[in-house]
């Protein structure tokens, strides 16, 4: 991956098959069961996916199942990272992905109004997008444009 002239896109040239890494720390809760469900349903897809608390250099992306728990984004600043956001009830949450959208995470809600919540509160438009998760999918409202935050050659 590189960056194009813009600090904001990603420039990746598209691959059949993803190494995908999902971060995430075990909780035996809620967070475990959207890595877990990510995972199978990415593996579906004939993608190569594996799950560990720790980033994984070698992957294609590294997916962070929680915002807040993405503390090395300066270690390799190439490197593809997202990051699961549900919602964000304070500032300094809004800071925390303020900053970490300025330096190339893109920041996946689970809702438009989350997304629109922070990109009011100075997030780059550009660095987020918005997945509903599948059980309130519809036909007719789901939505998201994670694709077009990565250009494909």
């Amino acid at each position: 991956a590189h960056f194009n002239d813009s600090p904001f896109l990603y420039q990746y040239k598209a691959k059949d098959v993803l190494k995908i890494h999902i971060v995430n720390f075990s909780d035996g809760w809620i967070f475990e069961k959207f890595a877990v469900k990510l995972k199978k349903e990415l593996e579906k897809l004939g993608h190569e996916v594996d799950i560990s608390d720790k980033e994984e250099p070698a992957a294609d992306v590294n997916h962070f199942i929680h915002y807040g728990r993405l503390w090395q984004i300066c270690s390799d600043p190439d490197m593809i990272r997202t990051t699961m956001i549900t919602h964000v009830d304070c500032q300094l949450k809004v800071d925390l992905v303020r900053f970490q959208a300025k330096n190339n995470v893109v920041g996946i809600c689970m809702s438009a109004d989350t997304m629109n919540k922070l990109s009011l509160g100075g997030v780059p438009r550009e660095r987020l997008c918005y997945v509903n998760p599948a059980h309130d999918c519809t036909s007719k409202n789901c939505s998201g444009n994670y694709k077009s935050l990565l250009s494909y050659n």
